[in-house]
């Protein structure tokens, strides 16, 4: 199954729904706006956002009045790509995410660059809140699409080796 959820705001949920969701081990029911779900457990959740992971989960941590770590939901995801322009192409940066050496995350509104070496450690100058993160990116490769997919999808491939991937041309 895969879940896509485009253009999201982080209040559509709550911060325990979003942990339950974003969970890879258990199955659990999902809200819906007019009826509840059964359980659900997506082989892949696509989530597009305007905003950064961390602050994107931030912002979730408030509704529900949640005093999770914002690492309980960082360490949920597998991968982030970031896209961006430059000299008028799109480009992808394709970062894993996994347990790396802790780093201050400080909350604002305005990126100081598309991409920053490092998720979030100096991507943000206003010290409006201050976290300490223990997960991260552990890699990054900018890419064009072609080859952003496929890396996303050999990730895949790697994580659900039960499931038989290709890619068009043949390669898996």
């Amino acid at each position: 199954m895969l879940l896509l959820l485009d253009d999201l705001r982080a209040s559509a949920m709550d911060a325990n729904d979003w942990l339950l969701l974003l969970d890879p081990y258990n199955a659990s029911p999902a809200k819906a706006r007019y009826k509840n779900k059964g359980e659900v457990a997506p082989r892949l959740i696509v989530i597009t956002a305007t905003i950064e992971p961390v602050e994107f989960f931030y912002y979730a941590r408030q509704k529900g009045n949640v005093d999770e770590a914002l690492d309980q939901f960082i360490r949920r995801l597998a991968s982030v790509v970031k896209v961006y322009r430059a000299d008028d192409i799109n480009r992808y940066l394709v970062q894993h995410i996994g347990k790396i050496e802790p780093y201050e995350w400080h909350q604002c509104s305005i990126p100081t660059a598309p991409h920053t070496p490092g998720m979030y450690g100096n991507a943000y100058h206003q010290n409006v809140g201050s976290r300490e993160l223990t997960y991260g990116p552990e890699t990054s490769a900018e890419h064009d699409a072609e080859g952003a997919v496929a890396e996303l999808l050999g990730g895949l491939a790697v994580r659900s080796p039960d499931v038989p991937l290709a890619l068009m041309g043949g390669a898996a």
